[in-house]
């Protein structure tokens, strides 16, 4: 009888999870936040909408973008566009 890979590829998703946690120091979920909000902070600063940069860097929603955004940085997306922001340039403060 034929055996499924599954124990075998349950192990490699946990080396591969466990392998990806030390080299970023953070989840997967937390790194990708983490890469669009980074993306984001560049194009809100170039002048692009909150709406614009929402769908660009992911997001389905304005709504669910601005409070991931304000969530991880301590500002609105608009602040930031604005070119008031210092903390959303800060990002390192945010991820241990």
């Amino acid at each position: 009888m034929a055996t499924t890979g599954a124990p075998r590829e349950s192990s490699w998703v946990r080396t591969l999870t466990r392998l990806f946690a030390e080299q970023t120091r953070m989840g997967f979920a937390q790194w990708r936040v983490h890469a669009r909000i980074s993306a984001a902070i560049g194009l809100l600063t170039e002048g692009a909408t909150v709406s614009t940069v929402a769908r660009q860097v992911g997001y389905a929603s304005s709504s669910t973008f601005v409070r991931v955004f304000r969530d991880a940085t301590g500002e609105t997306p608009g602040a930031c566009g604005a070119g008031r922001s210092t903390t959303a340039l800060e990002l390192d403060r945010w991820v241990d």
